[in-house]
């Protein structure tokens, strides 16, 4: 918090230890295990993205860059400015409609099968650091190249976190950006990204698959061992 000049950071390991042991647990009630799915899935999905798991502290930004959402790039698809972060997450993703989304996990789960994911057997969900090493995975390539990026500072950057995130929510639902002008990407990152944003993103969907099988394993098998 220091180093961040008071703004706060995420709990994201915390939060899955949380609500992956109230998903499995037989004794949790129907809304509470609702609740906990919803945060889980949204959670693991976050973790898989390198933004997500990493911050930029720099002589533009010394209380780091918001994860990537206080620097502007020029936006490869619509060649405007858009958030380093807000990149990452949408990738070519720009259609959020349940059929747009449906064809796009049948594109990647043809294209990236189980067997294409050693860090499937690398980190099971067995191991009980694994939310840690899924997240330093992501970490690892925000470190090799995610952040090698020139971006344009947000001239709000040193604002309170409420106007911060209100800022972002009007970028993402009105387009509205606040600087006029980005740098391009380098040589390379884009076609980069890409498949590496789909791979991340097809392996968060085995891995919140293997989680709900693994809560449903150990309810049943509670419930067998005290006789319910």
């Amino acid at each position: 918090m220091a180093a961040r000049h008071g703004k706060p950071a995420g709990q994201a390991l915390e939060a899955l230890a949380l609500t992956y042991g109230m998903l499995s647990n037989p004794e949790s009630s129907p809304s509470e295990r609702a609740w906990a799915l919803c945060w889980l899935m949204h959670v693991v999905g976050d973790i898989h993205q390198p933004m997500h798991v990493s911050d930029l502290f720099s002589k533009d930004f010394p209380a780091g860059n918001s994860a990537g959402s206080m620097g502007y790039v020029m936006d490869p698809v619509t060649e405007t400015p858009i958030t380093l972060h807000i990149l990452w997450d949408s990738n070519d993703l720009r259609v959020p409609t349940v059929g747009a989304v449906d064809q796009a996990t049948q594109t990647f789960t043809k294209k990236y099968p189980r067997s294409a994911f050693p860090e499937l057997k690398a980190h099971p969900i067995s191991d009980p650091n694994v939310f840690e090493e899924w997240a330093k995975e992501s970490n690892q390539i925000a470190v090799d190249w995610a952040f090698d990026v020139e971006m344009a500072p947000d001239p709000d950057k040193d604002k309170t976190q409420e106007q911060l995130v209100a800022g972002m929510i009007n970028y993402i639902l009105n387009g509205v950006s606040p600087v006029k002008d980005a740098p391009e990407l380098p040589p390379g990152y884009w076609e980069k990204l890409k498949p590496t944003a789909e791979r991340r993103i097809t392996l968060a969907g085995y891995r919140i698959a293997d989680l709900l099988l693994a809560a449903a394993d150990q309810i049943e098998a509670q419930r067998k061992f005290v006789g319910r």
